[in-house]
């Protein structure tokens, strides 16, 4: 009898010991990983270099738009994505980011003038920003227009390619 009561302890105190250890290693992992995540350096088109994390407004939704000025479907994207960065500028904030070499920055900054961009944009390289895109989103950057999703500096979503203002509301709703 006291061998079964014996067997039994052991067993249920393996039984709440063993999820406790597995846990403390996810957590553990899970702190290490995050401690990985490298700070995106990008520039602002006056040539300032800034950390994106410093780009993104607490207590809001962030939408980054990244863009290049050779893309025809960004083109389609500047218009509804001005209208809600203007519209609702207590809520929600655009934040492009333009992965054009530098050495096209007038080129970028013309672009922004012709289309009137409301909303800010800053530049990155394309290798950074791949790089930073598959190490938040764990899926590798497949090109522009792309969308990341921020409430604060919190990372909520991505979508690859074009959307409209009613996705991103929906999503945000």
């Amino acid at each position: 009898m006291f061998v079964n009561n014996l067997r039994r302890n052991i067993f249920l105190f393996s039984l709440l010991v063993f999820p406790l250890l597995f846990s403390t290693q996810s957590i553990a992992k899970e702190i290490k990983t995050e401690a990985k995540k490298p700070g995106l350096k990008i520039q602002t088109l006056e040539g300032e270099q800034v950390l994106f994390k410093d780009q993104l407004k607490n207590g809001k939704w962030n939408i980054v738009f990244v863009w290049t000025t050779y893309c025809n479907h960004c083109v389609d994207q500047y218009s509804f994505l001005s209208e809600l960065h203007a519209d609702l500028l207590n809520d929600i904030e655009v934040l492009g980011i333009c992965l054009d070499e530098e050495s096209s920055i007038d080129k970028v900054k013309i672009m922004i003038e012709e289309k009137q961009h409301e909303f800010p944009s800053v530049m990155a390289t394309a290798t950074d920003f791949s790089n930073a895109y598959e190490i938040n989103t764990g899926e590798p950057f497949s090109g522009t227009p792309s969308y990341l999703l921020y409430y604060g500096t919190d990372f909520q979503a991505f979508l690859d390619g074009p959307t409209n203002k009613r996705t991103i509301i929906d999503f945000i709703n």
